[in-house]
């Protein structure tokens, strides 16, 4: 599975307290995860980290290829993420929200439903910062093993996140 998407539920608005630099907390949302983390960075520094989707050092070590093309104000990303027993394919437009960038699916293909969302929220230590991913692949998969790897692949992209803020690059 999974690339840097997927959201179907409203983003949650509540949020375990942290400190900042602290560990992601994984959260259990519905159709897939968010992980928080509070990180010793202002908003926009986070945002400007966000804002290239194809940015290998954040991308999901799921995805194989992408193809970013401007649209609108919006990155329209075509691209491979690994599967069971073939890559699968999707066609996501990702977009900046106030708090943060939304990735929407726009045609099926290999996946039912695929989202996910940056939201970046100023806190006195820096940000809070959630990265949620929702996926349904269109595949004879067993739903938990697919929210195994959505599970590991929302926390990585969040550790990413922190790793590259902190220079770790």
């Amino acid at each position: 599975m999974a690339s840097p998407s997927l959201p179907a539920v409203l983003l949650l608005l509540a949020f375990p307290a942290q400190a900042a630099g602290s560990e992601p907390v994984l959260q259990r949302v519905e159709g897939g995860w968010m992980a928080t983390v509070v990180v010793p960075s202002a908003p926009d520094v986070v945002r400007a980290a966000l804002a290239d989707v194809g940015d290998p050092a954040l991308r999901s070590r799921d995805v194989i290829s992408m193809e970013i093309t401007p649209h609108n104000g919006c990155q329209e990303v075509r691209g491979r993420t690994r599967g069971l027993s073939r890559p699968l394919t999707y066609h996501t437009l990702r977009c900046p929200t106030a708090t943060g960038y939304r990735e929407t699916l726009q045609e099926t293909g290999d996946y039912k439903q695929f989202e996910s969302e940056w939201r970046i929220d100023p806190v006195e230590e820096g940000s809070r910062v959630s990265f949620r991913t929702v996926a349904d692949p269109d595949l004879p998969v067993p739903r938990a093993l697919v929210l195994a790897n959505m599970k590991r692949s929302t926390l990585a992209m969040v550790n990413a996140l922190v790793d590259q803020l902190a220079g770790g690059r």
